[in-house]
């Protein structure tokens, strides 16, 4: 069972970056109730053993491997994937 204080917790490890339409600055600044409530969705998820689709959706970012090889080739890259807001909440939890 995930209580508000480890979803508190998990929220307080978050960076202040905006990843997709939810900023982790709402998620920071919010009250206890939507910790609360938080924990609720995450425990019927784990209870229940379904997560929703829009918690396993990503972008994902070219970052360059080296400056010296140049941008123009695209083998000169690797992806990296970077998780909603809430999925990294639960992960944390």
């Amino acid at each position: 069972m995930i209580t508000a204080d480890d979803v508190k917790l998990a929220v307080s490890k978050l960076k202040h970056v905006k990843i997709d339409v939810l900023s982790s600055d709402y998620f920071l600044n919010a009250g206890h109730d939507l910790y609360v409530h938080l924990a609720l969705l995450f425990t019927a998820m784990i209870v229940h053993g379904i997560v929703p689709r829009e918690f396993l959706i990503s972008s994902i970012l070219p970052i360059p491997k080296s400056k010296l090889s140049g941008t123009a080739n695209s083998d000169n890259y690797r992806g990296i994937a970077l998780s909603s807001i809430l999925g990294k909440i639960l992960d944390q939890c």
